[in-house]
């Protein structure tokens, strides 16, 4: 093997690992009390983020915070709040599927960190 070889597939491991960095992943095993990564969300901040918000309360939160659940964008977000505030408040965060733009595809996803204290 060449020494351009060599060097060529020690860059692609280097960029390998840099990528798995980018995602918020680690090539060596974590602890089972941090959070898993998410690649599709932004990677290690998206999820401590996701992570703080373990219960939205859907009452209460802004639009900023609906965005830090998985499924919720800014448009999204401000249906909610606009919905919220049409209907005078969720009883039950299964009213969330009477919100345009939300099924129950994502609803099943972010229903486990919604609430309606």
């Amino acid at each position: 093997m060449t020494a351009l070889a060599r060097e060529a597939r020690r860059h692609l491991a280097w960029l390998a690992i840099a990528g798995l960095i980018g995602l918020g992943l680690s090539p060596h095993p974590r602890s089972s009390d941090q959070p898993v990564a998410s690649s599709q969300h932004g990677g290690a901040a998206w999820d401590r983020a996701l992570h703080e918000a373990r219960q939205v309360d859907l009452n209460a939160a802004d639009a900023a915070t609906l965005e830090r659940l998985p499924g919720i964008g800014p448009s999204l977000a401000r249906r909610i709040v606009a919905h919220r505030e049409a209907r005078g408040g969720f009883r039950h965060p299964d009213e969330l599927l009477d919100v345009p733009g939300i099924g129950p595809n994502t609803y099943e996803a972010l229903s486990t960190y919604v609430t309606t204290e």
